[in-house]
């Protein structure tokens, strides 16, 4: 048997071990597949779900009058019916209720939905493939950091549209036929369509099988990568030590992250090297131990994370000027309190000579409050004209004249 028919037998398999979160539904809305990863990930079992309805499920938290999963979801999905087009949902709150061994109580989660139509031929829709991502850990982390992001509220809508960009993307799964061929046919159709590249590779490390993404990612076609080693999609210095990760790894197989921790790279036919991040699966298929990666191209991800830290390096910088000038300020404000103490001096002394010993000290405390004064000035000046944006640049540039003037 060949390598296609191998994988043909073992497509349900694939789809069920899929490192990510999906659910298959049919036109009605009733739950008919799901990954092994979305069971984990919303505590239920797939025997418990097959065939119900999504919402009976799923339902909103009764404890939460401001819920709004329920409905959100369900016009997403009518849209998809309508439309016949995938759909993103921005990121929604949907808790999850916990099993009954665990309290039968409710628990907070977020999730960033992707729903996409898989069409028979006649071009209706036959299935819904419902992708999601857990995103629970990044809101509370940002909730957690709500002051911090008040300080750059000027970045806060830009990173908000990256975090959603990079939270709403998604993968979705299809449902068997019932009749073979059929179900084969759909799970390889499905496998094509799915929006993250898909790669299956043998403990050799040989593609026995990608899809489109695959193509598109990496500038390739499929008779040009099936048979290769997934080393050729690296660069150099990666691919020549892979062969001993990819050795380890089946090994000890397992649902993980790849390079955790690393910043990991593609290449394309071009030579392009780009960031990804990549998921592995282990698969026991009749041909023998395989591993599914799931890759993501994560360059706008990184670009913009190295804007955010630039900003950031400029808040920093803003803050520690601004507590140098506070201290110089403190220091301007002993010496307005010693002046203060010195003109009272004056006005109490009773002759010529004590009034001539004292004015001397006034003139010294004067001129050292001056300098200060000045000195204040003129590197709060060369900041702003830095950092200020053009119009208040040139407020400050007609300002501080005369105010020297005034001086």
């Amino acid at each position: 048997m060949d390598t296609s028919q191998n994988f043909k037998e073992d497509a349900k398999v694939i789809l069920e071990s899929a490192p990510d979160l999906y659910l298959i539904l049919c036109p009605k809305l009733h739950i008919v597949g799901a990954s092994d990863a979305y069971l984990k990930a919303t505590m239920v079992k797939r025997e418990e779900i097959l065939g119900r309805y999504l919402f009976d499920v799923f339902p909103d938290n009764p404890d939460d009058t401001l819920a709004t999963g329920v409905n959100n979801l369900h016009y997403s999905l009518n849209r998809v019916l309508k439309d016949k087009t995938s759909d993103s949902m921005a990121i929604q709150k949907y808790d999850i209720k916990r099993p009954a061994s665990s309290g039968g109580d409710f628990e907070v989660r977020y999730w960033s939905p992707l729903n996409c139509p898989v069409l028979d031929k006649k071009n209706q829709v036959q299935y819904i493939i419902h992708r999601v991502e857990d995103v629970t850990e990044f809101i509370r982390l940002q909730q957690s950091h709500d002051s911090q992001l008040k300080v750059i509220e000027a970045l806060q809508s830009h990173e908000g549209k990256i975090n959603a960009e990079i939270l709403q993307r998604a993968h979705d799964i299809q449902e068997l036929n019932k009749q073979l061929e059929e179900r084969e046919r759909y799970n390889l159709s499905f496998l094509s369509a799915i929006p993250d590249a898909m790669i299956l590779t043998n403990q050799e490390g040989k593609i026995e099988f990608i899809n489109n993404q695959v193509e598109v990612m990496f500038d390739c076609t499929k008779e040009e990568l099936l048979g290769k080693t997934v080393e050729y999609l690296m660069p150099d210095n990666a691919a020549k030590i892979h062969p001993n990760h990819r050795g380890n790894y089946f090994k000890s197989p397992r649902v993980r992250p790849m390079g955790q921790g690393m910043e990991l790279q593609g290449k394309r036919k071009n030579g392009e090297i780009f960031p990804v991040e990549i998921s592995l699966s282990p698969l026991q298929t009749t041909s023998g131990l395989s591993a599914i990666a799931i890759i993501r191209d994560v360059t706008l991800r990184v670009e913009q994370n190295k804007l955010l830290q630039q900003k950031e390096a400029s808040l920093r910088k803003l803050y520690d000027v601004n507590e140098k000038e506070k201290l110089q300020l403190e220091s301007i404000n002993q010496k307005m309190f010693l002046i203060t103490q010195l003109s009272e001096t004056l006005l109490a002394c009773k002759n010529i000579d004590e009034i001539l010993e004292s004015s001397s000290s006034f003139a010294n405390k004067i001129l050292d409050f001056s300098d200060g004064v000045l000195y204040l000035m003129h590197n709060s000046r060369n900041y702003l004209e830095k950092k200020l944006p053009g119009e208040i640049q040139i407020i400050m540039q007609k300002l501080f004249p005369q105010m020297n003037a005034g001086l």
